[in-house]
């Protein structure tokens, strides 16, 4: 048995950087019954799959379970003919993804339950609702805005503006699950009903916008000792 494919790549940019390394695999050549391409795959000497055959013309990806780091900046990507194997190892295409450290902590469980729940209620569509809704502050989701996210308490949605999103229906009694929140926008929607009691019970919640709405304009009496409170 002899190495076929020694790949040699530099991935990172500073040599403590943890990375997992996908690999891509597809067979391009018809082999007949007789001939067969297989062999081994292994990253910095620790194997990732064991007499792989690829598939023809069905792309296969495969990587590290684990981050590596590479050393000296190189990741050692060995691909090895097996005895069986009458053609030599092929790789179509590598990639290579950095584990992003964040410092800050993740937000609050019950706040991350509670936004996807509303924008599954109301089919909501925003390309930045992916990931963790406050961190990084960077790629903070649309229409949130979040209490600090630098110290080690996770941070709680505060604020939620889903002013002209085209939502349709009641409000969603799912809101009254941000605990921590004090801004509520709902405004220029299709809403209609009547407003929710529990908005009351939201301690926090200190303004709300349903202008523009088709909501029973009736505000319970509720919010109305609520609001002669504060």
């Amino acid at each position: 048995m002899r190495v076929e494919a020694l790949i040699d790549i530099e991935f990172p940019e500073f040599p403590t950087d943890k990375i997992y390394i996908y690999l891509h695999f597809a067979e391009v050549e018809v082999l007949r019954a007789n001939e067969t391409r297989e062999f081994n795959i292994s990253l910095n000497g620790v194997s990732i799959n064991d007499s792989y055959r690829p598939l023809y013309l069905q792309s296969e990806t495969m990587h590290n379970q684990s981050p590596v780091t590479c050393e000296n900046r190189n990741c050692i990507i060995k691909l090895t003919r097996t005895g069986k194997s009458t053609h030599p190892p092929l790789l179509n295409a590598v990639e290579g993804f950095g584990v992003a450290d964040f410092r800050q902590s993740e937000t609050d469980a019950n706040d991350v339950t509670a936004i996807k729940n509303i924008g599954t209620a109301y089919g909501l569509s925003i390309i930045s609702w992916q990931g963790d809704p406050c961190v990084p502050r960077g790629f903070l989701w649309d229409g949130l805005n979040c209490s600090d996210t630098e110290g080690s308490t996770p941070p709680r949605i505060t604020s939620l503006n889903l002013s002209s999103r085209g939502l349709t229906g009641t409000i969603e009694t799912g809101i009254q699950k941000l605990t921590h929140l004090e801004n509520l926008d709902l405004s220029n929607n299709s809403l209609t009903g009547v407003i929710p009691e529990f908005l009351a019970s939201m301690k926090s919640l200190l303004i709300i916008n349903l202008t523009k709405t088709n909501l029973n304009i009736s505000i319970p009496q509720a919010l109305r000792n609520r609001e002669r409170k504060d």
